[in-house]
């Protein structure tokens, strides 16, 4: 019985400290929030540019390795016709 009546206990004040803080306390920190909201945001934005700058390297090393492996053969046909033309 101790054990259920503590469970409830608790319960009914975690449900009473959410419904408090989400009801009143988040009512107004959603107002003050958007006037400061655009400078997070222009925080996050060079992070996308970092991210692409990121993904920019991996993609010619990508790329490379796509030549690399079309290179091989072609490169030898075109070394081979290259040096026919050349001869």
């Amino acid at each position: 019985m101790k054990k259920i009546i503590s469970l409830l206990t608790v319960l009914s004040v975690t449900m009473m400290l959410s419904l408090g803080t989400v009801g009143c306390s988040k009512e107004p920190e959603v107002e003050p929030t958007p006037t400061p909201a655009p400078t997070p945001k222009a925080t996050p934005a060079p992070t996308p540019e970092k991210k692409k700058l990121e993904v920019s390297p991996s993609d010619p090393s990508d790329k490379k390795i796509g030549i690399k492996k079309d290179s091989d053969g072609p490169s030898k046909s075109k070394k081979k016709v290259g040096i026919k033309k050349k001869k």
